[in-house]
């Protein structure tokens, strides 16, 4: 299979993107941003509603009511992956048991 110049190649090998020609030339379709805008309109409403169930929810409601604020106002905390160069399985599992991971999942 002969490369082309022009063309960057993917993972797989097959066609890839031309240099200087955009993968998606009209950008975000019509519709998805007619759709955002009718959601933005409703925004302060849902907030109202999220704000509500923080001051008046039960307490299961409330708690995933701030997360919802807080994920939003600040984003997501950012999660701890474990990450090593293990060569078998075996290597992995033995990275994994011997690591100070908690013994329980709080969720």
């Amino acid at each position: 299979m002969r490369k082309s110049p022009d063309k960057i190649p993917n993972p797989t090998g097959k066609g890839g993107f031309t240099k200087g020609v955009s993968g998606n030339p009209l950008g975000k379709s019509k519709k998805v941003l007619e759709f955002q805008r009718l959601m933005q309109e409703h925004a302060p409403e849902a907030i109202g509603v999220l704000l509500d169930v923080l001051r008046n929810g039960k307490n299961a409601e409330r708690l995933a009511a701030a997360q919802e604020i807080l994920n939003r106002a600040y984003g997501k905390p950012v999660q701890a992956t474990v990450t090593t160069q293990a060569k078998s399985f075996e290597a992995m599992l033995d990275v994994l048991t011997t690591s100070n991971l908690p013994s329980k999942v709080y969720h």
